[in-house]
């Protein structure tokens, strides 16, 4: 089975070398991908990766219309804690995680 991710970002300088290599992986699968100025394009051609099918949302609770696994955050430090509680709030459970140990009342469930 393979790990849903959101990355969000995915634009960016970092986002765009994340995306790829999640596509390459075989064990994830890129289900999601934010960007504000990218917002409904096709990630694909964004990326100049003409076989990839995604159209990129322009916030991250536009994309968690798609279930996901993982969300990877890579936009502006401002906004990663309200997306990374969103998310939270937004899973059926929070397992695994490694905000659960060192990060006390973070996980909501």
């Amino acid at each position: 089975m393979k790990i849903r991710i959101c990355l969000a970002g995915a634009t960016g300088n970092v986002g765009r070398a994340l995306a790829h290599e999640i596509l390459r992986s075989e064990d994830l699968e890129l289900v999601g991908a934010v960007s504000r100025t990218y917002q409904n394009r096709n990630l694909g051609e964004v990326l100049g990766t003409p076989k990839v099918d995604l159209k990129i949302s322009g916030t991250v609770q536009e994309a968690f219309t798609t279930k996901a696994d993982v969300l990877i955050d890579y936009t502006n430090p401002s906004v990663v804690k309200g997306h990374v509680l969103f998310a939270i709030d937004n899973r059926d459970e929070c397992r695994d995680w490694d905000f659960r140990s060192h990060r006390k009342g973070l996980c909501r469930n």
